[in-house]
């Protein structure tokens, strides 16, 4: 009986390319536009770099030191213009979106100014490589006067630097592919609820779930029968957004996706991940009577689910008190899973508490499902 409900499900799921366009046209769209979009705010430098003025024609050995200091940084072009100060300049050439003047003096005296609508972390990014600038072209003079050689100086600095990287040698640098490959695989996966409802919804008001249960089919199994397709298209999944992130991004100019963790534990973490979306499904298809009422409450779950677990929007970048409330959505368990899995190299042990936490959201639903059943039966 079990292999009739099973080739029942999966012709339904064949004859539906409506769903299999959600279930993994819909994600890898996203993986690859999102990757592109976002590839800035994840790597060390930008390709499309904003554009400052610099206002000041000082001849200083200090001020050319300064410009050239400045030009080496990785954000942002420095051009120097003609005009009376870094308003004028702001004010008359739209190609800028920052002006800085320059004063000389004992140490350089920088003042910044920002074209309306530029984001506060791009004026702090700027703030940041210029006091950098001007306390390196501060300690190269101090050190000159000090009698102290260039190439000491050059040398010390490579010291330092040499030191920086040694300790930062083992961080994991996130990419927009490490973020965005495992955050819309969880998307599709939990969109697995539009077919799962749509067909079960369909065939109770069709009455194929009573002539089913009429040949005594125990409930178990009828779930199982339910279950198990599903849970092999998540699968499925899980191996073609991996793909499409290791393949595809790289031939559209993105950067690749690349899997640093144990496929053990990612098998563990897309088990419990699946096993979350699945309940959560069938939850959302008992309790709506039609497939048009489960297919607007399971989509905006989904939405406001992801936006508030960290797939939309990076949690790192949310203000603190979103960050508490997004610890909350059974999507954010299942990111912390997979990242740990996919990037971080996490043990099972680490990934422990969100598949633990993952697990009972899926018990939660699945008592839920039943409880509902059960009352709309009798």
């Amino acid at each position: 009986m079990l292999g009739a409900i099973l080739k029942k499900e999966w012709l339904l799921l064949i004859r539906n390319p409506h769903a299999l366009a959600v279930l993994f046209v819909m994600p890898t769209v996203f993986i690859v536009v999102m990757s592109l979009a976002l590839e800035n705010t994840y790597a060390q430098q930008y390709d499309v770099k904003m554009n400052v003025a610099l206002v000041g024609d000082g001849t200083s050995s200090r001020h050319e030191a300064l410009v050239k200091s400045l030009e080496a940084n990785r954000f942002f072009v420095f051009t120097h213009v003609e005009h009376k100060n870094a308003k004028e300049a702001l004010l008359g050439d739209k190609r800028y979106e920052f002006a800085v003047d320059i004063e000389e003096g004992e140490a350089p005296l920088l003042r910044l100014y920002a074209r309306a609508g530029m984001a506060h972390q791009q004026v702090v990014l700027l703030e940041g490589v210029l006091r950098s600038a001007a306390l390196e072209v501060a300690a190269r003079t101090l050190a000159i006067q000090a009698g102290i050689s260039p190439e000491k100086i050059a040398g010390v600095k490579d010291a330092v630097q040499s030191v920086y990287l040694q300790e930062n040698a083992h961080s994991i640098t996130m990419t927009s592919a490490q973020h965005s490959v495992p955050s819309w695989l969880i998307f599709a996966m939990f969109f697995i609820l539009i077919p799962l409802s749509n067909t079960l919804i369909n065939e109770k008001n069709a009455g194929t779930l009573e002539r089913i249960q009429s040949m005594n089919v125990a409930p178990s199994l009828l779930m199982a029968g339910k279950m198990l397709p599903y849970f092999f298209i998540n699968q499925v999944q899980l191996v073609v957004m991996i793909g499409v992130g290791m393949v595809v991004l790289p031939l559209l100019g993105g950067e690749a996706f690349v899997f640093e963790g144990s496929g053990l534990t990612l098998l563990v973490a897309s088990f419990a991940v699946s096993f979350a979306a699945i309940s959560f499904a069938l939850m959302i298809a008992v309790i709506s009577p039609s497939t048009e009422v489960a297919t607007l409450l399971g989509g905006t779950f989904n939405i406001v689910l992801a936006a508030l677990g960290g797939i939309m929007v990076p949690t790192v970048v949310m203000p603190e008190s979103m960050q508490a409330i997004s610890q909350m959505s059974p999507m954010f368990w299942a990111l912390d899973a997979f990242v740990g899995a996919m990037v971080r190299g996490a043990s099972l042990v680490d990934v422990g508490g969100s598949v633990v936490k993952l697990c009972l959201f899926s018990l939660a639903c699945l008592g839920a499902t039943y409880a509902i059943a059960r009352r709309q039966k009798g």
